[in-house]
């Protein structure tokens, strides 16, 4: 009798060879592996999650530049060539770095008042004057400061 085949009541019944866990769990880890098309892939995609969860520690020219309109086209060149080389998944992982470093670059925001005091013109009155018949001559602040609900 071989080590294959196991004894039953109908007869001799071929049987499957015992695999360990830890065998199955390697087997894994190999498969895994051999989805990758060479180490390349596996080193970049690796250095994509790194990029990713990490991406606020990008430093601020390499944000500011990505945010101009040249960073932004060149990203886009990049993301579109990535996908047709190394395929999709690596095209959305580009991506998504990508746009996670776009989040944390620093903007500059214009604020409402260039000035600290501008006159109003009466023709060009807000919704709330109309209604309240409000007239104001010139707006004294540029900033608005709230404060939390405090309990007593």
């Amino acid at each position: 009798m071989s080590n294959h085949t196991t004894l039953v009541k109908g007869g001799v019944q071929p049987s499957r060879p015992i695999q360990l866990p830890s065998y199955k769990f390697i087997q894994n880890i190999q498969e895994f592996y051999a989805g990758f098309k060479s180490p390349y892939h596996a080193m970049y995609g690796a250095s994509l999650v790194l990029l990713i969860v990490y991406s606020a520690q990008v430093p601020k020219e390499y944000r500011v530049f990505a945010d101009s309109m040249l960073g932004r086209v060149l990203a886009i060149v990049g993301i579109y060539c990535i996908t047709q080389t190394l395929g999709w998944v690596y095209g959305i992982l580009t991506a998504v770095a990508f746009l996670l470093i776009l989040q944390t670059s620093p903007r500059q925001t214009m604020e409402g008042f260039r000035d600290a005091v501008q006159k109003q013109t009466v023709d060009n009155k807000w919704f709330v004057e109309k209604v309240m018949n409000e007239n104001p001559h010139t707006i004294e602040t540029d900033r608005v400061e709230t404060y939390p609900i405090m309990s007593n």
